[in-house]
């Protein structure tokens, strides 16, 4: 070959080069649909437009993957910029478009904030096994009209499927996220807060007569035994080789999600989807992590925020790094910006920023974390910009505005972290609550990191009295009254004040603790001790295994058992933690060791026995797993201390003789919950990181 041919292969070859990283780009649709103007006012809704308004900055302004701005759509009502309405037409108009305008190896980024509902399945349709078609409600969302046995402009799971399937047959990745959901009743026990609302809308608000329920419930595809929780997407087509697909959903077909204002407790705040809050806010703070990881670090923040349902739902190729992300991300740092002598940066609560966080002023992004010019603290935060003002930190005085060099950055180092509570007084009180909630405040000796807000404002957890009993609730102020999810609750009847305080402060006491241990968890699931690990449960039903990854959410029966594998692939010993946080809250400590580099927990068995499920108690149990790097010649790190005792969910008066010494004692040493047995050895199959599985004990199937 001449030197000529070979210049022009050479040529040759990095064009196609450059255009295939020039076409490697992504495209958005944005939904937000606020208002509907066929529906009654009770199901409007204020958190889209701030979800697609949050959305479209935080896309413009990634760094990790290209989203030109012409190749954003946002659809949503009452937001600026916003190219329409989210009509069902401009909808799938801007679904179309996308996959006229996408290439192989694009990115593609689909969001949905809105209601949802359901309707009856087509006949024939095998894919909905509980008979109902899951529905998005684009504004302009009709009524039921019987002559077509449908909802009238209403985007069905399966028109959003085969629009999804026709993007990546262009070869382009999609990652669909729903903010809505499809059905569940709640019960307000107390005033849910500051526009809380919930993203659903009966079938029968949409006209669907209740005898074509009942049929399609008829047409319900019989099951026995475990049961997969569905999805609202059916068959989205495309070669996952070259064209994969995640999708991230906010409650499982059975449960209503919230939209609330947010960031909780800190000024400023304004209505989001608890979802795509929560999302963005992961993605934000570790932009090169995995879906798999992004999303069981929004089940442990879900979980820190007293929040057990909605349960989300994630699938697809959940191992592909959030965005297609190939760089390694770099520290939490963003350039200095200059408005009229004010210091700013372009992050704010969406990257857990929050008034009294620290930053180190770097001279560039690649400068070491010791080279640090001056401090800055924050003094106002918005959910996408942060001001800032200098501080005296670390034998560093308070640098001048003026002195400040051009493209500096300010680099994260220390979030505030607040393990206080905040607790909401009951709506109406009877004298005898009223009485022991003031004692409560009076008192300076409980222990307790709480403060007291009035009902309706923003809160870990509310307070609700109702049938001479005194509910604790979540920040929803969803009140379960009965049933395996029974909200935890204080009898009123035969107490003085001082056994009431005594009994909600060990409640308190006991809930604080399990909380603060999910937030410290918070962030730490893609730690540095590499452990890798998964649940394996043996069904009694038919003796079958399944292997459970760290983002599913399972439903356990009576009888299971739940085993754990876990493998230590780096070249350091790791220390194993293994904690049970029960539906009741108690924490019990189950096991504790070193696994070698290259090691597994069990040694040639390769899984250690947990627990077996009993039928004493349900609801959401957590195993919390804290891995350490071992430093050598040192005994096993030892988390005992963390376990207390179980909560009643009904419960009387506490014991001890002072608040004081009640909380010190409460809960420390031996503990089990009530809905599992732990398993003995001898049972069948027999830097630090956080990991933590979610599971459901429930009734037998």
């Amino acid at each position: 070959m001449n030197r000529i041919a070979q210049v022009f292969m050479m040529m040759t070859m990095l064009i196609s080069s450059a255009s295939y990283l020039q076409a490697a780009t992504g495209h958005a649709l944005i939904v937000g649909v606020s208002e509907y103007p066929n529906l009654p006012e009770q199901y409007h809704l204020n958190g889209p437009k701030y979800d697609s308004e949050m959305l479209f900055k935080f896309l413009k302004t990634q760094r990790f993957r290209s989203f030109p701005e012409s190749n954003i759509t946002m659809l949503a009502d009452g937001v600026d910029g916003s190219s329409g309405n989210p009509t069902r037409a401009a909808i799938l108009h801007g679904l179309k478009t996308i996959s006229k305008k996408a290439a192989e190896g694009d990115f593609v980024y689909l969001h949905f904030s809105g209601h949802g509902s359901r309707q009856p399945a087509k006949k024939g349709d095998m894919e909905e096994t509980d008979g109902l078609d899951e529905l998005f409600l684009p504004s302009d969302i009709g009524a039921w009209d019987d002559a077509i046995g449908e909802v009238k402009n209403a985007l069905v799971d399966d028109e959003i499927g085969n629009s999804i399937a026709a993007i990546r047959a262009k070869g382009a990745f999609v990652w669909a996220v729903f903010d809505s959901c499809h059905s569940g009743t709640v019960t307000r026990g107390a005033l849910g807060g500051e526009d809380v609302k919930m993203r659903k809308v009966p079938a029968s608000a949409l006209g669907v007569p209740q005898q074509a329920l009942d049929k399609a419930e008829s047409n319900r595809v019989k099951t026995r035994g475990h049961v997969k929780p569905e999805t609202a997407l059916g068959n989205v087509g495309g070669d996952s080789r070259k064209a994969g697909f995640v999708a991230f959903y906010a409650a499982q077909t059975t449960e209503q999600t919230p939209e609330m204002r947010l960031p909780a407790g800190e000024e400023g705040r304004v209505p989001h989807g608890l979802f795509s809050f929560t999302i963005l806010q992961v993605i934000s703070e570790y932009p090169s992590i995995t879906y798999r990881q992004a999303a069981q670090e929004v089940l442990q923040r879900y979980a820190a925020s007293y929040m057990d349902r909605p349960t989300p739902l994630f699938e697809g190729d959940l191992d592909a790094t959030v965005f297609g992300v190939t760089a390694k991300a770099d520290k939490p740092q963003w350039p200095i910006e200059l408005k009229d002598d004010e210091i700013h940066i372009a992050a704010g609560s969406i990257s857990r920023l929050s008034v009294g966080s620290i930053l180190a002023i770097m001279e560039s992004p690649a400068a070491a974390d010791e080279s640090a010019l001056g401090y800055l603290t924050v003094s106002n935060s918005e959910s996408m910009d942060s001001a800032l003002q200098p501080i005296a930190f670390r034998n560093k005085k308070v640098i001048e505005v003026k002195a400040m060099p051009e493209h500096a950055y300010a680099r994260l180092v220390e979030r505030k972290m607040n393990f206080s509570i905040r607790v909401a007084k009951p709506e109406q009180s009877s004298p005898q609550v009223k009485k022991a909630l003031d004692s409560m405040q009076a008192a300076d000796d409980s222990g307790l990191r709480v403060t007291w807000v009035k009902a309706g404002e923003s809160a870990d957890i509310r307070l609700a009295e109702k049938d001479k009993q005194l509910w604790l609730v979540p920040p929803t102020g969803e009140l379960i009254a009965s049933g395996e999810n029974k909200s935890p609750s204080i009898t009123l009847e035969g107490k003085d004040n001082k056994a009431l305080s005594l009994a909600l402060a060990d409640n308190l006491a006991r809930i604080a603790r399990v909380l603060n241990l999910l937030k410290v968890s918070q962030g730490m699931g893609a730690g540095s001790s590499g452990l890798e690990a998964n649940l394996i449960i043996k069904r009694k039903t038919n003796g079958q295994s399944e292997t459970i990854s760290i983002d599913s959410v399972p439903r356990i029966h009576p009888g299971d058992a739940v085993y754990l594998s876990a493998k230590n692939p780096g070249e350091k010993a790791v220390d194993l933690n293994v904690l049970f946080v029960g539906s009741d809250y108690s924490i019990s400590h189950w096991f504790k060791g070193r696994i070698h580099p290259n090691g597994r927990l069990g040694g040639k068995k390769g899984k250690k026995g947990l627990f077996k499920a009993s039928d004493s108690s349900f609801g959401t149990e957590r195993i919390i797993l804290i891995a350490s790097q071992a430093k050598e010649e040192t005994m096993v790190q030892d988390l005992s201390f963390l376990a207390q005792r179980a909560m009643p969910k009904t419960r009387g008066t506490g014991d001890g003789s002072g608040v004081s010494a009640l909380l010190k004692s409460a809960g420390f040493g031996h503990a089990m919950t009530r809905g599992v047995e732990p398993m003995n050895e001898d049972d069948e199959g027999g830097s630090s990181s956080i990991l933590q599985f979610t599971v459901h004990t429930t009734a037998a199937p």
